[in-house]
């Protein structure tokens, strides 16, 4: 659950990044062409392009340093929680009776230590015994 959480959050961060680029891109050269035809005038074919790359790097300061604080939620507090929770549920049960807790493990690996299993194997044991009842002996 947490990894789940983290990996949504660096797909977020990643989709932010990505957005960031495509935009960045595109606006960037439609911005650069304007602002070059602008700053042509007043400050010169030599002074233009070095004010338009640093406001680029400028930009993409920002969006590199909002990217890098993008954080996973509420979320992940919770999924902390109940990993604690249930931890020292765990511990605690195997400090009170380590034999029923192994035991209790055992039983739920294999599917066949609640009552639910009961709700699939009474209908199969019925059908087996109506088939075995239906299966007369040949003379």
């Amino acid at each position: 659950m947490i990894g789940e959480i983290r990996l949504k959050a660096q797909m977020r961060k990643f989709s932010l990044l990505v957005l960031a680029a495509l935009v960045g891109l595109m606006a960037l050269v439609f911005l650069n062409i304007g602002a070059y035809q602008m700053l042509l005038a007043g400050w010169g074919p030599i002074w233009t392009p070095f004010i338009l790359a640093a406001t680029n790097i400028l930009l993409a300061i920002i969006l590199l340093v909002s990217a890098a604080y993008t954080r996973p939620g509420p979320d992940l507090v919770a999924a902390r929680e109940l990993r604690d929770l249930t931890s020292e549920t765990l511990e605690s049960e195997l400090k009170s009776n380590p034999a029923a807790a192994a035991l209790g493990s055992m039983a739920g690996l294999n599917g066949l230590g609640s009552w639910d299993s009961a709700r699939f194997l009474v209908p199969i044991i019925s059908a087996i015994i109506r088939s075995l009842k239906r299966r007369k002996p040949s003379p």
